[in-house]
């Protein structure tokens, strides 16, 4: 059911339009997605429709601090298979589609946090993508 998702159709454009960039943030926002991209150095704020996908608005922000681009640089596992192994772990239980995701850094681990529909927290190892923790 994950695939159908606006969260990934919203991914896959954001991708498209920078194939190069590091998506590393996705916030949720009404009718869009706010998704958080570094890219060319800078972070790039680009929001989507979740009805249609398209992406309505892009804006450059400033140059990510330290902490984030270290966490950034961690990033081996590609956001979409992070939402598959979180929605995996949760199982097919209703609320089980990631509502939002950031980077972080929980016990010297750099980690996907993915928020699910239900208020479960999933945390991903950027590395590896397996599922170090959940919290309820």
């Amino acid at each position: 059911a994950g695939a159908d998702h606006p969260l990934y159709g919203g991914l896959q454009a954001v991708q498209a339009a920078h194939p190069e960039g590091v998506v590393f943030e996705v916030e949720s926002d009404d009718g869009r997605y706010e998704w958080r991209v570094y890219v060319n150095g800078v972070e790039r704020e680009i929001h989507t429709e979740k009805s249609t996908l398209e992406i309505v608005h892009t804006e450059d922000d400033d140059v990510p601090d330290g902490d984030d681009l270290r966490e950034i640089d961690a990033v081996q596992v590609d956001f979409s298979e992070a939402f598959r192994a979180a929605e995996e772990h949760a199982g097919s239980t209703d609320g089980a589609f990631v509502e939002e995701a950031e980077l972080d850094t929980e016990g010297g681990v750099v980690v996907w946090v993915l928020e699910l529909d239900s208020e479960r927290e999933v945390y991903v190892d950027v590395s590896s993508a397996e599922v170090i923790y959940t919290e309820d």
